[in-house]
């Protein structure tokens, strides 16, 4: 079974998410389109942990497709940190870039920052790799980063602008890069 299919799976799969997810997160560029959906984890010591599940897709010679499952811990750096909340999790990506098929289990990292005396603005910055050790297939290293700048127009509605890249190493190739630039999107929260 090649990559496009079980990421294909993975989307049908997503419905589910859909129909009973807690956030939708959807942006988009000239060329690329991604839509994730996050549920909480339901855990009582942790209040802010979620799963969540995505889709990527690049629109290019290559159609360049990539899907994710994962999960994140987050809450507030500290007293002295007030509007800073950083997290901790882990994602598994199925990626078909330019012609080679790479799965990833990463680990990463996340800070997010809203002043106190503007709290409607955010700045995300989000980073996941999997060296070569959890990469797999044609691949030998995995790196997701992504920022974005963001105003909550309503209490659960951000908009947002923002930049992310997603590289792979590819064995005895050099390096893919599945998609790298700016986009904009918007993230509900429901109820």
């Amino acid at each position: 079974m090649s990559i496009q299919r079980v990421v294909l799976a993975l989307g049908i799969l997503a419905v589910p998410v859909v129909t009973f997810g807690q956030a939708i997160d959807a942006n988009l560029s000239d060329k690329a389109v991604e839509v994730e959906f996050k549920n909480p984890l339901g855990l009582n010591k942790f209040k802010r942990a979620f799963y969540d599940i995505g889709f990527l897709y690049k629109d290019d010679k290559k159609n360049n497709t990539m899907g994710q499952v994962g999960f994140e811990v987050s809450g507030p750096a500290g007293s002295n940190a007030v509007g800073l909340d950083v997290g901790a999790g882990a994602k598994a990506y199925l990626a078909s870039i330019a012609d080679y098929d790479v799965v990833a289990v990463t680990l990463g990292l996340m800070a997010r920052y809203a002043p106190p005396t503007a709290n409607r603005f955010a700045m995300t910055f989000r980073a996941n790799y999997a060296p070569d050790i959890t990469t797999f297939n044609d691949g030998n290293k995995f790196f997701v980063r992504s920022a974005r700048f963001g105003y909550e127009i309503l209490p659960d509605v951000e908009i947002y602008v923002g930049y992310r890249k997603v590289t792979a190493g590819i064995e005895n190739r050099p390096d893919a890069k599945m998609v790298e630039g700016g986009h904009v999107g918007i993230e509900w929260t429901l109820p």
